[in-house]
This record gives structure tokens, C-alpha cells and sequence, in this order.
């Protein structure tokens, strides 16, 4: 798939997927889509399924070369191991993913949503998964 864009070759993002949609919480999501940027073109990459547990996730999005992750929200640890390895997270991105691949190469998508530190949604290396119900991550 070719989305246009215009930001620099040499980013690769993740976008923390449910469906069509960005996900509400990293450590939740059903997988990941990777977008890169060439020529001006935004492409879709690479769907990716997400594995067991944050560490898992990260080690993936790192074997693939990710510098930057797209997701609703995510905890203080989760984005601690990514930051870790070099890839920068930004939170409060919404919409699909298409259109979050498009906004983020065109340099529109900041990071303009809070840590998620609340009970139910702490960042834990325990695999679960499902969605995350709590306000900070609702979708419009």
C-alpha cells in the first residue's frame, strides 16, 4: 500500500494496532503496522502479530528496526524498555492507521497524551492481553 508524505527516510514507525484502528494502549494491542517513508511516499511495510508480554513487543519492533512507536497510551515501563532501545514513543495518536502513517511522516502527530499509571493498566511483563477500557485511552 502507498500512502503520500513528506518526513525523512530514515524513520520506520510502528503504529500499535486493533483492527483498522490505532490502539488505545500499547501492551494491549492485537499487533503492530510498519510504515516507512520513501521518496515522498509513505509504504505499509510489515504487519507484525504482538507477543507475550512488553519485553517481547519491544524485542520484536527492535529486530525490525522501528525508530518510533504510534499508540493511544502505554505505562512508564513500556516506554522505558522501548527508549531503551532507541525508539522513541509518541502517545494520544487516534484514527486509523493509515491516516496516522500519513500524519506522522508529515510531521502532524505530537505526543500529547499522559503516561498511563492507574490500576488495571500498569505496564507488566505478564502477557496479557485485551483491550484496555479505561478513559485515558478511549477512542473517539
Amino acid at each position: 500500500m502507498v500512502l503520500s508524505g513528506t518526513r525523512s527516510s530514515s524513520m520506520k514507525v510502528a503504529i500499535a494496532k486493533d483492527g483498522s484502528h490505532v490502539s488505545g494502549h500499547f501492551g494491549h494491542c492485537e499487533g503492530f503496522v510498519i510504515y516507512r517513508e520513501e521518496n515522498g511516499v509513505v509504504l505499509h511495510e510489515e504487519d507484525l502479530i504482538n507477543g507475550e508480554g512488553h519485553s517481547a513487543a519491544v524485542t520484536l519492533l527492535t529486530s525490525r528496526g522501528v525508530t518510533h512507536i504510534l499508540s493511544g497510551g502505554m505505562g512508564q515501563r513500556a516506554r522505558d524498555m522501548l527508549q531503551q532501545q532507541g525508539i522513541i514513543s509518541i502517545l494520544g495518536v487516534q484514527g486509523t492507521l493509515d491516516q496516522a502513517a500519513r500524519d506522522f511522516f508529515a510531521g502532524k502527530i505530537v505526543d500529547n497524551a499522559p503516561l498511563c499509571t492507574h490500576s488495571g493498566c500498569n505496564d507488566t511483563d505478564d502477557g496479557s492481553s485485551g483491550s484496555c477500557t479505561c478513559s485515558c485511552h478511549q477512542q473517539n
